[in-house]
């Protein structure tokens, strides 16, 4: 089980936030040896709006699952800078 908050400021606008979940799903399921669980807000902090996402790994190897996540955060990165 791999979990992993996302935040964003309170200026980020409701259709951008609502497309957050979506769009985890997709840099989640573009990986092999993955399970998409959920994607949504947890939180509302002081200056930030918290997200908490979380997928399984299907192979336990720790090498295999850093990778997985250093490439969702890429695929995060690069469609976050297209919307």
């Amino acid at each position: 089980r791999v979990l992993f908050p996302l935040t964003f400021e309170f200026d980020t606008p409701v259709e951008h936030l609502k497309k957050i979940p979506i769009l985890v799903q997709q840099a989640v399921q573009q990986q092999p040896h993955t399970t998409f669980d959920r994607c949504h807000i947890r939180s509302l902090g002081e200056s930030s709006i918290n997200f908490e996402s979380v997928y399984f790994m299907e192979d336990p190897d720790f090498a295999l699952m850093v990778n997985t996540q250093h490439n969702i955060y890429i695929h995060l990165l690069e469609a976050f800078k297209t919307e």
